[in-house]
């Protein structure tokens, strides 16, 4: 689909070389991350939208019941398709190419902007 080559492509490649410890080191991370109006209120605009698609618009709530995201989140995780892959590229696209070009590097210096930018290094170039 779109491709990453940045220091974002060494930043999410660190987590691990293999696809299922990747995910379980961004979910670990997203999980210890302080989540609060807060901290999704200093986000830059982009991660925000980042986060709000991929872990859903509840992603900065303190208190995630059960399971920590919806199965249609999940679903969107796992079962992908032409429609997610369409909707990515669609709005996500320029980011991706704003952050082969070094524009997003700041988001590395915060947990939150750290993980959207995680996100689109390692699932929006797929």
């Amino acid at each position: 689909m779109l491709t990453a080559r940045s220091s974002w492509v060494r930043f999410a490649s660190r987590a691990s070389s293999s696809y299922t410890n990747r995910a379980a080191v961004l979910r670990g991370t997203f999980s210890r991350v302080q989540m609060s109006t807060a901290a999704a209120a200093a986000l830059p605009d982009r991660a925000h939208a980042v986060l709000s698609y991929w872990f859903g618009p509840d992603y900065a709530s303190p208190a995630l019941p059960g399971s920590w995201a919806a199965p249609e989140i999940s679903q969107r995780w796992y079962g992908g398709g032409d429609a997610v892959d369409q909707y990515i590229k669609q709005h996500f696209s320029a980011d991706v190419e704003a952050m082969r070009a070094g524009s997003y590097d700041s988001w590395q210096q915060q947990p939150l902007s750290a993980v959207a930018g995680i996100v689109l290094a390692d699932q929006f170039t797929r």
